[in-house]
């Protein structure tokens, strides 16, 4: 009886896994700056840890800055593209729009603009989030 409850349990697990893998997204690297006069020299990196294809549509990348007054203000950096999917064990890179390349292999998959102050900085804490969230 245990025994057939453990491998109930088991492919319970198996068949949903596939539910879960977007948890399997993460933001791997973050670059915020470019050096002294460089300051839109940056990006974010996510990439997809699972087995599985994982659909980004529409997904939000979000800064937080504290301010002096203690108050936090959250900035909405870019939103990807609503036709994305990222494959098993890839990148997705989204930089600024003057992000400096420098090979073959940093070339934005999406640029963002940085307007309304959405450039990045070492006080801030970066945040990626479901289109539902």
């Amino acid at each position: 009886m245990r025994r057939k409850f453990l491998i109930s349990i088991c492919v319970v697990i198996f068949l949903f896994t596939p539910v879960f893998a977007s948890a399997n997204v993460v933001i791997n690297e973050v670059k915020i700056s470019g050096g002294s006069g460089k300051s839109t020299d940056e990006f974010i990196e996510l990439y997809n840890s699972s087995e599985a294809p994982v659909e980004v549509n529409d997904w939000k990348i979000y800064k937080f800055t504290k301010k002096p007054d203690s108050a936090i203000d959250k900035t909405l950096i870019v939103q990807l593209p609503g036709y994305y999917t990222m494959s098993p064990f890839s990148y997705f890179l989204l930089a600024h729009e003057l992000f400096v390349t420098t090979t073959d292999t940093d070339v934005p998959d999406v640029t963002y603009s940085g307007t309304g102050g959405a450039s990045l900085a070492s006080d801030n804490t970066v945040l990626l989030c479901k289109a539902e969230e």
